[in-house]
């Protein structure tokens, strides 16, 4: 898979313009000048999030009322984005998302142009709280698995209702049996996401203890699923006088050790920014084997964040089957047969 053709319309700093990409290509320019929103807008077509902003309106030009994004993907795919309002037949803030010309929900969506991305804030996964990593780890199963996005929804919803009728008890507008439902959903969308996500853990350890990831940099690198055994019942009286779901799979943490030490406390920045490369690259197997199709291999601001030994072994083992768009100051001599796109 790959994206032949992108056009940026009102889409931050780029108010009409578009961009001829090959199986391999960097996008130089000097810092502030628009190389990451090129990224973004190719990350956003395939997944419909920014990795910038959780607000699409931040993404609407400041003289503008809305954006659209455009993408010819291969010989015979198309692909829009369009987020606003310049039409008295769309609403405010409406976000409309086209496939070859039939209007699509993202939900039926995930996973026809699938990507990975690699950007300077990613080493927040291992040096952040349990939510980032979750949610990284959840982002890449959203995009090979619809029953797991149908169970992320509804786990959504779950905790949402169930927080309020936890506050309900409190003030005692609701009875502790109205909790039984709730609990049986929470405690059936618990185990299948737990499932899941252990899963892919058990692949990204398999991977990682292949012996070319073992000693790159002398880093032993592993993952561990930990959660909690909950008694809901045992529970119940915190919970309500809290008012919070204490257990379920937005509680777990995935820890991540480097040579036996817990990353987030013991890992260098260097070394930070060495695992989360790891992961980049078996996640972009795993999508590949599961989806059928090579990722698009996003690359923010590469040379800044690895050093040459890395960046030689990160694009290595990336291969040539997946179309590689990378963005840097200058250029670099891993790079020099590249298209280069200067801004």
């Amino acid at each position: 898979m790959a994206f032949n053709k992108v056009t940026l319309e009102n889409f931050r700093t780029f108010l009409d313009s578009s961009f001829d990409f090959s199986p391999k290509t960097v996008v130089v320019g000097g810092n502030g000048i628009g190389k990451s929103t090129l990224i973004e807008a190719i990350r956003l077509l395939s997944v419909g999030k920014s990795f910038r902003t959780h607000r699409l309106d931040e993404l609407v030009n400041f003289d503008q009322s809305f954006f659209r994004l455009q993408a010819q993907v291969d010989k015979d795919s198309k692909v829009e984005l369009f987020f606003g309002q310049p039409f008295a037949d769309y609403p405010d803030k409406e976000r409309r998302l086209t496939f070859n010309g039939q209007e699509t929900n993202w939900l039926e969506f995930f996973g026809k142009l699938p990507t990975v991305i690699f950007s300077p804030e990613d080493v927040e996964i291992i040096t952040s709280g349990p939510q980032v990593r979750r949610r990284y780890f959840d982002g890449i199963l959203w995009q090979v698995d619809s029953q797991f996005r149908s169970n992320s929804l509804e786990l959504s919803r779950v905790l949402q209702e169930r927080a309020k009728l936890l506050f309900l008890l409190k003030i005692n507008r609701a009875g502790r049996a109205e909790l039984m439902p709730w609990n049986e959903l929470l405690g059936r969308l618990t185990k299948t996401i737990r499932k899941r996500r252990g899963e892919y853990l058990a692949y990204l350890n398999k991977s990682l203890a292949d012996k070319k990831f073992q000693r790159l940099n002398e880093l032993v690198v592993e993952t561990s699923y930990l959660t909690e055994e909950a008694d809901p019942e045992a529970l119940e009286r915190e919970e309500i006088r809290k008012t919070q779901n204490l257990w379920g799979p937005h509680r777990d943490e995935i820890e991540i050790r480097l040579n036996d030490q817990p990353a987030r406390k013991y890992a260098s920045r260097g070394q930070a920014r060495t695992v989360v490369m790891l992961m980049k690259i078996i996640e972009a197997h795993f999508l590949a084997e599961k989806l059928g199709k090579h990722p698009t291999i996003l690359l923010d601001d590469l040379f800044s964040e690895l050093d040459e030994k890395n960046t030689g072994f990160f694009l290595e083992r990336l291969g040539n089957d997946s179309q590689i768009i990378a963005t840097a100051v200058t250029a670099n001599k891993l790079i020099k047969d590249w298209r280069v796109i200067n801004l």
